[in-house]
């Protein structure tokens, strides 16, 4: 079934309104007056037209009221109200809505009001079929009545009444329209183009979700940014940001979700559509706040029950939709009403073919009046006409009214009117469905009907009996169901939920419901196998489970005897919240579970290793590396050697693996993994193998020994097929099979196959972009598809790879990856002519490699900062970055970039006019490059020491030196450091051919 506020239709299109010349009574809807605007400057933004009741015609634009063809003369307080009045027929207006709009500014005492409404009755009285035209709402304000003017004599009813055709106008009205909300939703649309924050406000079940969704919606038709968020499945406020950052696609793994939309926000034209704002009303404020105040371009519209009380905010009511004020109605009059309309549209989609009889239509009004015109409210009971009849609906919703309206002055005001209409409708289920309505509230968002029903059925003969319960609840429309791509989702409305829940706790249910609750959550994800969340429904069921999860563990905490609970479902959670890369998330929830298992218990030693272990691999996304990170992996061996679990031991061995690569320690990472190699064996689960063989590839690989490194690499791809992404994810941080491809393609670069080594490179992003996995997308980037593109002086591709680094990694916690996209934007800068720009940012960027520990970029990188800063005649600053990368290459064994930071020595010592030292570099650099095998740093060497020759008349030397590395390139003649070969080598060429000439 859809929801109530899918619906949308005008008032004027409903053909009972289409005939002026029959005289019935024509009402345009008008939007609300903004707080504090006068009426008539607001009513000549309206087009109206012209308002006939009785015998009069108002005119609100002209502000002239005409009885037949003579003006009346009204004062202009009076015409101001009697414009407002009549503009909301059906609806009641407060005093201090009518002396706002009427008075603006100005303070007037009630009395003053009762005055100008009284001569404006005397002076429509005139007319005896006006004279009750405006009605007093005692307590509340004052309606204006419209009554029906056709001089056609009225049909008497007959004791067989002639059927009136109530029923929606054919065809039958579609679930994706609004009724009656047209103005409403231009006027807030209005409201945001002259304003940076509105809220809609009104009673549960009026529509604002339904509103704000349509003014939405026609701003994303227009071409804006929309991105909204729906908070009604957060349990506090302290996971607002976190909502917000996922659907502004920033992994919610930030220690500071705020800051991070924030920075993200502050140069965007974003629309913001914060909906369910109540039960987070103090955290939502602060949000808010914190965004107008940097984000000028933002613009953000909420939904509330109350309003947030920011600076800047524009609350905009949303009232019930306008209803009969009288219950004598005509047929024709009644349908013109958009609560109503609702209420006839929604009862003939519960029973097809249901008409209504013209004697019912003041019935109908009745129903409508009494439920205030709340949407919901009406969706509520017109699903129950087809089994009590709209005769028993209105005596059962009587016998519960005095709950409605005695219950007004003090209840809640975004609890009171729905609140009773949800107690009505639950009276009437019977005790099984009841039971089924209590237990529902404890799920949140909108769960897969399985689970739903495994929640909701204690045991296993309790499935049939609540299968079909839940059913009959969703034929009543009290749970939302609505089919995806996977299957159905089941929902639950925020309103009807609450009091549920009051209602499982007043009867002592709370504990066992909440209990199945945890249970099966728990259950769910131990068995729980992700698959890629490639599809909106496969996301939508990841995030359900996250609210489930949330709710549940809050639970787990509230008491102590509940905690163990709460260990194993945090246990059980850890792959779902690294599968939606919600770091901080996992590090928090991780260390309250730590906590509250009692040191040193021999019972609970290897869920502290689990912990332990989950906290590493969170923790290696925000540290890199350092004591932390290796404390905490040397804690899970230490258990896991006690226990002699051996695969939890390979996890530790790769937890302490990743720290030593980190930190640049190639030997002591190669030792970890032939340790792991060696320890694996006979292990049954293929990913510990898999990873044995990528963890060797990528240790041989910083040690120097690329071909060993490739056979490695080649042999893990060749088996990782066979192993589901996600599982990779969930296991070991990301998608292993992306992560071995960076250093395949970095491989085949350095072996002199730059365009095969482009061209994986590529693949593995778009591979990893599809798995829409923060860190594996960040892996692709940084350790391949930015490096080989600087390397091969593509700055375009460049260019592109590390503005989408930049993108997916902003402020997102991923301060690894941040950096290691700044350091390639400092190449960027560099390129297009920056270079002072770009050297101060790099050396900046260094600064950060050396805090964060990323060991293997950062050896390099100081060569290639050196060579920069050579060729800016820097050679001090040069000598002093050269001398740390020598020394990190002494300490740390990195023999991969050994060749190229000779070679870059060997510049340094040309520059500084010592021709003996620089050759002495460049020969070294020649040599352990061709004792690698790695032809791409034996181009770079070879070039920069026929450059050497050329200078001191060696073009001989030089061109036989160019002539043997070029030989054996078969590709990539396009590239940086080629295009530099092959013109040297042509320089030297010529100049040896006239070199011969000449001394021939």
């Amino acid at each position: 079934m859809g929801d109530f506020g899918e619906s949308r239709c005008d008032v004027e299109s409903c053909p009972a309104a289409e005939s002026k010349s029959a005289r019935s009574a024509y009402v345009p809807e008008v939007p609300a007056i903004p707080p504090g605007r006068p009426i008539h400057a607001h009513i000549h933004t309206v087009d109206l037209g012209e308002i006939v009741f009785g015998p009069y015609r108002l005119l609100p634009q002209a502000r002239k009221l005409h009885r037949g063809d003579t003006m009346v003369r009204i004062g202009s307080r009076a015409m101001d109200l009697l414009i407002l009045l009549a503009t909301r027929a059906g609806s009641t207006l407060t005093s201090e809505e009518l002396m706002a709009a009427v008075w603006p500014g100005i303070y007037v005492e009630r009395n003053t009001l009762r005055v100008q409404i009284a001569a404006l009755r005397k002076l429509l009285g005139a007319e005896p079929s006006c004279l009750d035209c405006i009605v007093t709402v005692t307590g509340r304000g004052y309606a204006f009545a419209v009554p029906p003017v056709s001089t056609a004599p009225l049909r008497p009813l007959s004791a067989a009444p002639e059927e009136h055709d109530l029923s929606p106008p054919q065809p039958a009205l579609s679930l994706a329209r609004l009724i009656g909300r047209d103005s409403l939703v231009a006027e807030v649309g209005r409201q945001l183009g002259t304003h940076r924050l509105v809220t809609l406000v009104g009673p549960g079940g009026a529509g604002k979700t339904a509103v704000a969704m349509q003014v939405a919606a026609l701003a994303a038709g227009r071409g804006e940014e929309v991105v909204p968020v729906d908070l009604s499945p957060l349990p506090d406020g302290e996971l607002l940001a976190a909502a917000v950052a996922g659907r502004l696609g920033l992994p919610g793994n930030s220690l500071d979700p705020t800051a991070t939309i924030l920075r993200y926000l502050s140069g965007r034209r974003t629309f913001l559509l914060l909906d369910t704002c109540e039960h987070l009303i103090a955290a939502a404020a602060r949000f808010v706040e914190a965004v107008l105040a940097v984000a000028p371009a933002v613009r953000i519209l909420a939904t509330s029950r109350e309003a947030l009380r920011v600076a800047e905010e524009q609350i905009h009511p949303v009232h019930g939709l306008p209803s009969p004020v009288t219950g004598q109605v005509a047929p024709a009059e009644a349908l013109t009403y958009p609560a109503v309309r609702l209420f006839v549209e929604r009862a003939g989609a519960a029973s097809a073919g249901l008409r209504f009889a013209a004697a019912e239509a003041p019935i109908l009004a009745d129903i409508c009046r009494r439920l205030d015109g709340l949407p919901l409210a009406i969706e509520l009971a017109a699903a129950l006409v087809p089994h009590f009849g709209v005769t028993g609906l209105l005596q059962a919703l009587s016998d519960r009214f005095a709950l409605l309206t005695s219950g007004y002055r003090t209840a809640l005001p975004r609890h009171q009117t729905l609140r009773a209409t949800v107690e009505w409708s639950y009276r009437l289920l019977d005790e099984a469905e009841r039971r089924v309505f209590r237990r529902f509230s404890v799920l949140r968002g909108a769960v897969a009907w399985d689970d739903a029903v495994a929640v909701l059925a204690f045991d296993t003969a309790d499935v049939a009996p609540v299968k079909g319960v839940f059913q009959r609840l969703t034929a009543k429309s009290l749970i939302e169901v609505t089919p995806d791509g996977l299957g159905v989702r089941c929902r639950m409305l925020d309103t009807n939920r609450d009091f549920a829940w009051a209602e499982l706790v007043a009867n002592g249910e709370q504990d066992a419901a909440m209990a199945r609750h945890v249970e099966h959550w728990t259950m769910r994800l131990e068995n729980w196998t992700p698959e890629p969340a490639d599809s909106a429904s496969q996301r939508t069921g990841w995030e359900a489970m996250l609210a489930n999860v949330r709710s549940a563990l809050r639970w787990c905490w509230s008491t102590e005897e509940r905690r163990l609970l709460g260990v194993r479902l945090t246990l059980a959670a850890v792959p779902l919240w690294t599968n939606l890369s919600l770091i901080a998330e996992t590090i928090e929830a991780v260390g309250h579970a730590l906590e509250v298992i009692p040191p040193g218990d021999p019972v609970q030693r290897r869920d502290v290793m689990r912990l332990h272990a989950a906290l590493g691999g969170a923790l290696m996304n925000i540290d890199g590396a350092g004591e932390r990170v290796q404390a905490t992996w040397s804690t899970v061996l230490t258990i896991a050697e006690e226990l002699d679990d051996r695969e939890a031991q390979l996890k530790a061995l790769w937890g302490l693996w990743i720290d030593r690569r980190n930190q640049g320690d190639a030997r002591g990472a190669l030792t970890i993994a032939q340790t792991y190699a060696r320890l694996s064996s006979g292990v049954e689960d293929p990913l510990f193998a898999i990873l044995g063989d990528r963890m060797l590839g990528v240790s041989h690989f910083f040690v120097g020994r690329f071909t060993t490194a490739r056979d490695g690499i080649e042999r893990m791809l060749a088996r990782s097929g066979t192993i589901p992404r996600s599982a990779q994810i969930a296991a070991f941080q990301f998608d292993q099979s992306v992560a071995a491809r960076c250093f395949e393609a970095q491989i085949l670069w350095l072996q002199g196959f730059p365009e095969q080594a482009r061209a994986v490179s590529r693949r593995n992003v778009e591979d990893a972009v599809s798995s829409d996995h923060a860190g594996s997308i960040s892996y692709a980037l940084s350790e391949a598809a930015c490096p080989i593109a600087l390397r091969n002086g593509n700055l375009e591709e460049l260019d592109c790879f590390a503005g989408l680094l930049m993108a997916r990694t902003k402020g997102a916690g991923l301060a690894i990856w941040h950096t290691l996209g700044r350091c390639y934007e400092s190449f960027l800068l560099i390129g297009h002519g920056r270079r002072d720009t770009g050297l101060r940012q790099l050396a900046e960027v260094l600064g950060e490699l050396r805090h964060i520990r990323h060991g293997p970029l950062l050896t390099h990188m100081l060569g290639e900062y050196a060579a920069i800063l050579i060729d800016a005649g820097r050679a001090t600053e040069a000598e002093r970055a050269l001398r740390e990368a020598f020394g990190r290459l002494r300490r740390n064994g990195e023999g991969w970039c050994a060749a190229d930071l000779k070679r870059v020595r060997g510049e340094l010592a040309a520059r500084n006019g010592n021709p003996v030292e620089a050759r002495r570099w460049f020969e070294r650099a020649l040599a352990e490059s061709r004792r690698q095998g790695a032809l791409a740093w034996e181009l770079r060497a070879a070039t920069s020491f026929a450059r050497l020759l050329r200078n001191q008349g060696d073009t001989l030397g030089a061109t036989t030196t160019l002539s043997d590395v070029l030989g054996r390139y078969g590709e990539g003649w396009g590239t940086q450091d080629l295009l530099r070969a092959r013109s040297l080598y042509d320089e030297v060429t010529v100049c040896s051919s006239i070199a011969a000439i000449r001394s021939g």
